[in-house]
């Protein structure tokens, strides 16, 4: 009893994983294939490695517990490839819609977006609970683990 250590305490939950629904709206430059980019975007949001060893943007390593989804990260990884000119619209929901409070469609419109709005971090993000994980496979055969689609236009054709 003299010597006694304060502890804290410990919750240790089970992990609930979260598939989104994911469609992203795109302007292709006219000097780019529309199959080519679509391969491109695929790799780029994809849960495994690129070619080049580059982690997809939905690889498990890069969500954790709680971690939220922001809109600037899609868009922003959608306009790194090359030949992708802009994003007109990005839509996102769960999965399975009675899944949680936020189970709502967060659609975004960049050209709405105001820079000096000081609650755009509000409007602009899909949050998840403290126990979940995002998760997007975009697997054929197993979509209830997540899909993302992209509607692209312009381009070469």
């Amino acid at each position: 009893d003299a010597v006694r250590l304060i502890g804290e305490d410990l919750e240790i939950r089970v992990a609930q994983f979260v598939p989104l629904d994911i469609e992203l709206a795109l302007c292709a430059h006219p000097d780019f294939w529309l199959q080519d980019l679509d391969f491109e975007l695929m790799q780029a949001f994809s849960d495994s490695y690129s070619a080049d060893g580059r982690r997809g943007f939905f690889h498990p390593d890069n969500w954790t517990f709680g971690q939220t989804l922001y809109a600037s990260e899609l868009i922003g990884r959608a306009l790194s490839i090359k030949g992708i000119e802009r994003v007109t619209r990005i839509s996102i929901r769960r999965w399975f819609v009675g899944s949680g409070e936020s189970a709502s469609v967060v659609l975004i419109n960049p050209d709405d977006i105001n820079p000096d709005d000081i609650n755009r971090e509000q409007t602009n993000k899909f949050p998840v609970k403290d126990s979940e994980i995002i998760q997007l496979e975009n697997n054929p055969d197993h979509l209830e683990r997540g899909r993302i689609q992209f509607n692209l236009s312009g381009g070469r054709r």
